[in-house]
């Protein structure tokens, strides 16, 4: 979260690891607030902690925020969500390895 924005709804929360202090975004926070967050299928809760971790007030606004703890399955509009990536899962069916440390294409050791 950049400074000077809004701890939106008070999610912003701390808690320590190992002696090492680790900031996250409750969504038990957001159930205080009044939003319920146990209808939301997990799709949808790791999209609305996504949002809240990267909210900039520009690129990620309340109001996305917002709509997205709106969202009802059985009407859920055409806004797009804008979540950013942190990282990709690719499945693999065929057990090969998409990169090998300390090999290159063409070693077979």
């Amino acid at each position: 979260m950049a400074k000077n924005l809004p701890n939106l709804w008070n999610t912003l929360s701390v808690m320590d690891v190992g002696g090492i202090k680790v900031r996250y975004y409750s969504l038990k926070a957001l159930e205080r607030e009044g939003f319920d967050i146990a209808r939301f299928p997990y799709t949808i809760k790791v999209f609305i902690e996504n949002l809240l971790r990267n909210y900039d007030g520009q690129a990620i606004t309340e109001e996305d925020i917002e709509n997205l703890l709106h969202w009802n399955p059985k009407n859920p509009g055409t806004k797009e969500v804008p979540i950013k990536v942190a990282r990709v899962l690719m499945q693999d069916y065929t057990g090969v390895p998409a990169s090998r440390p300390g090999g290159d294409e063409g070693d077979s050791s």
